[in-house]
Order: C-alpha cells, then sequence, then structure tokens
C-alpha cells in the first residue's frame, strides 16, 4: 500500500482529535456540522466501510448489545448482507448520538440523509480544518487495514472485515512491507556498528 493512499497513526489521531474538538464546540452552540463530520471520521476509520457502504447505513443496522453493524455490500455482483464487529470506543460514540429511540439513516443532515458525495465533501471538510494533506474517504479504508493487520497479523480478519472476495485480493493490497517499517529499517541501518570503524 503506497504510503500516500493512507493515514499514519499520528495523522488519524490528528484528524479524530480536530473533529471531536470541533464536533463539541459546534453542539454547544446547536450546528450540526461539527457533530456528523466527527461521526463519519469515526465510522470511516473505525471499520473501513466503503462511502456507498457508510451512506446507506441505518440505525436498524447497528446492534449495540452484539457490538457489531449490519452492511449492505455487493459480493460478486450480487447484494450480501454481512455483520462486522465495532471498536468499544465506536459503539459508544454511536450510543451517545443515537439517544434512546434512533431510526431513519445515519448521516441525516439538516435538508435530509446525506448521499455519497456529501459524505465525501464531508470528509474533505474535516481533513482540511484539521491540516492534513487533502485525500477522499476511501483514505479511510485503506488506514482502517494497514492499521488492522499491524495489530493483528491477521490477513484474514483484514479481508472479512473489508468484504473482499478472495484473500489474495487484501494479501496484493495490504500484505506488504508498510511505510512505518520501511522508515524504521533505513534508520535502523543508520544504528549498526560498522565493522573495522575507528573509535
Amino acid at each position: 500500500m503506497e504510503r500516500t493512499k493512507y493515514l499514519d497513526r499520528a495523522e488519524a489521531k490528528r484528524l479524530r482529535d480536530s473533529c471531536s474538538t470541533e464536533a463539541a464546540v459546534d453542539a454547544r452552540n446547536g450546528r450540526v456540522r461539527g457533530p456528523l463530520a466527527w461521526l463519519l471520521v469515526d465510522l470511516a476509520l473505525g471499520t473501513g466501510l466503503r462511502v456507498c457502504e457508510l451512506a446507506s447505513l441505518t440505525w436498524a443496522d447497528i446492534d449495540f448489545r452484539r457490538r457489531g453493524l449490519w452492511v449492505n455490500r455487493r459480493k460478486r455482483r450480487k447484494p450480501a448482507r454481512e455483520f462486522i464487529p465495532l471498536g468499544l470506543e465506536l459503539r459508544q460514540h454511536l450510543q451517545a448520538v443515537a439517544g434512546p429511540s434512533p431510526e431513519g439513516p445515519i448521516f441525516t443532515g439538516k435538508r435530509g440523509p446525506l448521499s455519497r458525495p456529501g459524505l465525501q465533501a464531508l470528509w474533505r471538510a474535516a481533513v482540511t480544518r484539521a491540516g492534513l494533506q487533502s485525500c477522499g474517504i476511501h483514505a479511510a479504508r485503506h488506514t482502517y487495514a494497514v492499521e488492522l493487520l499491524a495489530a493483528t497479523g491477521n490477513l484474514r480478519q483484514v479481508q472479512l472485515n473489508l468484504g473482499h472476495t478472495r484473500i489474495d485480493m487484501t494479501a496484493q493490497m495490504y500484505a506488504d512491507v508498510q511505510w512505518a517499517d520501511r522508515l524504521a529499517g533505513v534508520d535502523a541501518m543508520y544504528r549498526q556498528d560498522v565493522p573495522g570503524a575507528a573509535s
């Protein structure tokens, strides 16, 4: 995976922190943009869903008790419904937003449900406000995959969560030496004692 296609851990944290702070300010002032952007960023980075999958999410798709969500996908050109896990903090965020009896689409603004272009625009604006290099929402999917593989070393888990039909597709994209490892290798090379060097 090319380094330019995903956010590293520091960049993802910066984006999350920026959105969380803005959401708190906007919520106090009765504005919906900040909380909506924070929800989008948290869900995108915490699930790796495609933008079309995010746009189709409804509150009925969330299973808080089992800590997962149902996602509508296409597998070999046929519709498929898959259940993927939610991290504890993401579940807590969703519960706080949902309230006692949520219904309808998750991403709804003042003018109704947000479309895929609307979610893309919301993401890009959040990235800009965080002072990061411009990237589309698909970068969240790559970020999720890279971080999950680094945390678990389990390519099969990454495949299942992303909804790839074949594991070789997942391997081709993510089972490579990651940029952080390449940097660490170069740094380590310079820390090696050179045999025969004068002391």
